[in-house]
């Protein structure tokens, strides 16, 4: 996990080197998890003498490693969500560009994860986005916007129809921000 939590912070980042990089390492980082769960189960298992193979020959019940490196991401991460997300919301009097960059971060991690598994976090993620959505800044809140796009885009039919009340309802602070942001613009001018 702690490896894990400074790539997805990269992830979130305004560099795009930055980010590739990022994402280059996560997919490493996670392929080695994968082979080191395979690899702790083959000795589970057997002792290691028939490599986890049941008798058909087949591979049993343990998880095998991918050589498409994104559909090993998204085995690993859905395992460390809750820490991430703990880590990325609770930060201790974010600047700015912090809060930003985390919303950033959940937009990718929304964007790596299965459809399943973010229709399984996605109560936490709405939770965490009204205070994105209501924050003073309009830098954070134009991030908050963002994430809800990328939801809406990644989310099944059936999941996004039994949610969008609630994604709509928390961009509700966002549009009255908009709407007196621009009254002051038009005021001064």
């Amino acid at each position: 996990q702690k490896t894990l939590l400074p790539l997805i912070w990269d992830l979130g980042a305004l560099d795009g080197t930055r980010r590739e990089r990022a994402m280059k390492a996560l997919r490493v980082l996670c392929t080695h998890v994968l082979s080191e769960e395979s690899a702790a189960s083959y000795s589970a298992i057997d002792g290691g003498t028939d490599r986890g193979r049941g008798p058909s020959g087949g591979r049993g019940g343990r998880r095998v490693v991918s050589d498409q490196l994104e559909d090993n991401i998204s085995v690993v991460l859905p395992k460390h969500f809750l820490y991430i997300m703990s880590r990325l919301i609770q930060q201790q009097q974010p600047t700015i560009n912090q809060k930003v960059q985390s919303v950033h971060c959940l937009c990718a991690i929304a964007n790596l994860l299965k459809q399943p598994d973010l229709a399984k976090f996605l109560p936490k993620i709405v939770s965490s986005m009204d205070s994105v959505l209501s924050h003073s800044s309009g830098k954070v809140r134009c991030a908050g916007v963002q994430l809800t796009a990328v939801l809406c885009a990644r989310l099944q039919l059936d999941t996004l129809r039994e949610n969008l009340s609630s994604l709509v309802v928390a961009l509700y602070p966002s549009l009255k921000s908009i709407g007196s942001d621009t009254r002051q613009t038009m005021n001064q001018t």
